[in-house]
């Protein structure tokens, strides 16, 4: 709009068009929330996101991540998974895990245990990924999200633990009986 003035050059007012945006401004609150909705997904249904390039390094990660892996965090951005831990997993599941990378497959719950300097046990990570691409629908890396799984598998080594002393206890137990039984007869 501008200005318009009277005859005698005094302010009479402004004219101009107008433009009704009620259903762009009601469509960009429906995106926000649907955003919100999306990384309150994300975070129940992981511990972090991430993202790799077409050769599958590592993209830059979350100052957040870097205050919570630290050193490990910095080993990783820019480097494959393989180079930068190629204990997490045997030679085998490394090989396994390529060829579904270079066959663009999703994987889910890929488990790694990956030593860190100063830790006497290893941080076990479960990752799931999926193929990123661009509009023109050409590979850009995988994107997906990590899980700390480090409790879970102390839990279920001491689980194993408590299994495998039941288990001996149960045998001497049935050695103790059979000897009875002999005894007996």
């Amino acid at each position: 709009g501008r200005a318009r003035n009277d005859v005698r050059g005094e302010f009479a007012g402004y004219e101009g068009v107008g433009r009704d945006v009620t259903e762009r401004k009601r469509a960009l609150a429906r995106l926000q929330a649907s955003e919100q909705r999306w990384a309150t997904m994300v975070r129940l249904a992981s511990d972090w996101y991430w993202e790799t390039d077409a050769q599958h390094r590592v993209l830059p990660m979350t100052p957040e991540l870097h205050r919570r892996f630290g050193a490990l965090a910095e080993q990783l951005e820019g480097r494959t998974h393989w180079e930068a831990h190629p204990g997490a997993m045997s030679a085998e599941q490394w090989a396994e895990h390529r060829a579904d990378l270079e066959a663009r497959r999703p994987f889910r719950s890929l488990q790694m245990a990956i030593d860190s300097a100063g830790q006497e046990a290893p941080i076990w990570v479960s990752l799931s990924g999926v193929p990123r691409t661009d509009t023109a629908g050409r590979f850009r890396g995988y994107h997906g999200v990590g899980r700390d799984i480090t409790a879970r598998k102390q839990a279920e080594r001491v689980l194993m633990r408590h299994n495998e002393t039941l288990q001996r206890a149960v045998a001497d137990h049935t050695r103790e009986l059979q000897q009875v039984n002999r005894d007996l007869e």
